[in-house]
């Protein structure tokens, strides 16, 4: 016995004297209806596919964007910490300096001093720089997470450590 011809598929034998199983028998004039809904069922399908492989783009484009984006938070966070390493070390050059200054004259601070002069004071701030790809970071995001970071006002950053005020810019 044949398969049943439905144009859908089916998977049930064809009845006698007919192309067809018994569920998918087509009653007299009924053809051209069945074409119809044959014909909506295969364009939905069709759609169905094309809305699926659209969403696939989507996804995909959306996870490279995420790649892209912790990529470039990586970065940042590097830049962010190799100038924080840089810098700490010159504000920490100047506390040591100003501390060997003390030994001489207990008043002794960052700056112009009567026992010596260092980088660091009001009238002298220690200039911090940038350098390198930057990928959109500012002195400010480095600045933030820097230890004793005291005050910062019209371009001027102050650190405290070890009871000494530097003055950066």
């Amino acid at each position: 016995m044949p398969k049943c011809s439905y144009p859908l598929g089916c998977e049930e034998y064809a009845a006698p004297k007919s192309d067809r199983c018994s569920a998918h028998a087509v009653a007299k004039g009924g053809q051209k209806a069945e074409n119809q809904m044959v014909r909506r069922i295969k364009l939905d399908q069709e759609a169905a596919r094309l809305r699926a492989a659209e969403q696939e783009a989507r996804n995909k484009a959306a996870e490279i964007k995420r790649a892209q984006q912790e990529q470039l938070v990586t970065m940042r966070n590097e830049v962010i910490a190799s100038h924080r390493r840089a810098w700490n070390i010159l504000v920490d050059a100047i506390v040591s300096q100003v501390l060997a200054l003390r030994l001489l004259d207990p008043k002794a601070n960052a700056g112009n001093n009567a026992v010596g002069n260092t980088m660091g004071g009001t009238d002298t701030p220690l200039t911090l720089t940038t350098g390198g790809a930057m990928h959109g970071v500012t002195k400010a995001d480095i600045i933030r997470g820097m230890d004793g970071l005291d005050s910062s006002d019209s371009g001027i950053f102050k650190f405290r450590r070890s009871l000494v005020l530097v003055h950066c810019q």
